[in-house]
């Protein structure tokens, strides 16, 4: 690419689908919904349902029966379910901010080595290799027209070879640099000109739930 994204943008980009923090969405989807079920069970359904029944004797007194259904027990109100769900839902908030505050620092951590690198990669394409190769024309004309020997001229070439692998290393420490900044973000940014853009993925939080306070 020809420019490198704002920090903002790759910061919105890793929220929005970074596989570490979709993991940790998903958990949190699932200790949220037992939470959930520990505060639904923390209010029992009552259920009053008279039953009548009616002796074997024919002439026998009938009874009236009121069976009492609880799921659990009354005095209970399952704070202990309710207190170890929010304290895993919590947990895992805990590491989703942990991980976003790592995931971020290595973004922009990662983003200032590429920028160095491409400076660096730049300098060679625009300053040093042209320069190089200017001095090894001038060499070779010197040494056509015998104003130069043969050793300054190699000596001179190998100048300019050296240029030219520092040039090719200072390219490849530019994609490794891309690569490292990929890996921070958890999403692809280097793409081949026919490859589809990603679908956009909304950027979730994990909220904060009133039933933390049923502890």
């Amino acid at each position: 690419p020809a420019e490198v994204h704002s920090l903002e943008r790759l910061r919105a980009i890793a929220i929005a689908g970074h596989p570490a923090l979709d993991r940790l969405r998903a958990e949190y989807a699932v200790a949220e919904q037992r939470l959930r079920l520990e505060a639904s069970r923390a209010i029992p359904d009552l259920d009053f349902a008279g039953t009548y029944e009616r002796d074997d004797g024919r002439d026998g007194p009938s009874r009236f029966g009121l069976p009492l259904g609880i799921e659990l027990p009354i005095f209970d109100r399952n704070q202990p379910g309710i207190a170890e769900a929010c304290a895993a839902r919590d947990a895992i908030r805990g590491r989703f901010e942990a991980t976003c505050t790592r995931i971020l620092g290595e973004i922009e951590g990662a983003r200032a080595v590429l920028l160095r690198r491409r400076d660096r990669a730049r300098r060679f394409d625009v300053d040093l290799e042209p320069a190089a190769r200017e001095a090894l024309d001038t060499g070779r004309q010197a040494l056509i027209a015998g104003e130069t020997d043969a050793l300054r001229y190699i000596d001179l070439l190998r100048s300019t070879r050296d240029v030219e692998r520092e040039q090719v290393q200072a390219t490849r420490e530019v994609y490794l640099a891309w690569t490292t900044l990929e890996q921070a973000v958890g999403a692809p940014l280097l793409r081949f000109p026919d490859e589809p853009a990603p679908t956009p993925t909304p950027i979730a939080n994990p909220q904060e739930d009133d039933r933390c306070s049923a502890r």
